[in-house]
């Protein structure tokens, strides 16, 4: 896990950007996507970012619910580059390198 970037706003933290890191993360990634976002909204092709693109923004303070850590996954499309937010909040567990 590494830090991509932070969102400040009036001089406090809302949000960070991480990268997913291993082979888990991965699956468990692409798979979220394949059932969730399976296309790009900007250029409509399919959606299959590069393991090095794909990255969890987490809410800060962290946002629990239920006693799962949420977050939303960020990457950009491979096809037309463009940046590509999701739209609904996950577990993080899946993705222990974030947590």
């Amino acid at each position: 896990m590494a830090l991509v970037s932070s969102n400040k706003a009036n001089g406090q933290l809302v949000s960070i950007t991480l990268s997913v890191e291993g082979p888990e993360e991965y699956k468990a990634y692409h798979a979220w996507v394949k059932g969730n976002m399976p296309t790009c909204p900007h250029c409509g092709k399919p959606l299959d970012p590069a393991d090095d693109k794909l990255h969890v923004v987490i809410s800060s303070p962290l946002v629990s619910f239920f006693g799962m850590n949420m977050g939303r996954i960020c990457t950009a499309c491979e096809e037309c580059g463009q940046h590509v937010d999701g739209t609904t909040e996950l577990d993080m567990a899946a993705f222990p390198s974030v947590t």
